[in-house]
């Protein structure tokens, strides 16, 4: 059973390579292009690690 979550924010553990990640994701660059605007440069971000879990 897992009880711990480490999110690596500061990348002291692996390293953030997200561009990469969707380059070698098998996108066309369209679809490449539309996944890095929606997750990666959306403003949620940049809001100083605030999280709201909503059930």
């Amino acid at each position: 059973m897992k009880k711990n979550i480490i999110f690596d924010v500061g990348e002291v553990l692996l390293s953030y390579r997200w561009q990469d990640a969707v380059k070698d994701g098998g996108f066309t660059d369209e679809d490449s292009n539309a996944v890095i605007e929606s997750l990666f440069k959306d403003p949620i971000w940049h809001e100083g690690g605030s999280l709201t879990l909503v059930n």
